[in-house]
């Protein structure tokens, strides 16, 4: 199944909570997944950790008020909270880009 053009990037840089291993950090990810494909207007993400330290997380979405809808949703969900909380807070930087090119 051809899943619809993505028009919204949303964009997330952190660094994790001291004493979290990356390992332990992405086996919190299964959740996440599961998450995102119950998700309308998702349609791929990308994870990745600079030599910094700062993780950057990339999901593709159909539009800005569905990556909008999905982010206040990620929040109250309780079986995300070990994901969430592994994260440092003061350290998350998030923006929504509209796509202006995608070449695959």
């Amino acid at each position: 199944m051809t899943k619809p053009t993505a028009t919204c990037l949303e964009m997330v840089r952190f660094r994790l909570q001291p004493g979290i291993t990356d390992e332990a950090f992405l086996s919190l990810n299964a959740a996440t997944a599961a998450f995102l494909g119950r998700q309308e207007g998702f349609n791929r993400r990308l994870l990745s950790k600079g030599p910094d330290g700062v993780w950057t997380d990339l999901v593709e979405w159909e539009s800005l008020p569905l990556a909008r809808q999905a982010s206040e949703q990620i929040m109250a969900d309780p079986s995300l909270a070990p994901f969430m909380n592994a994260i440092d807070p003061g350290s998350i930087l998030m923006d929504h880009l509209v796509i202006a090119l995608r070449i695959d």
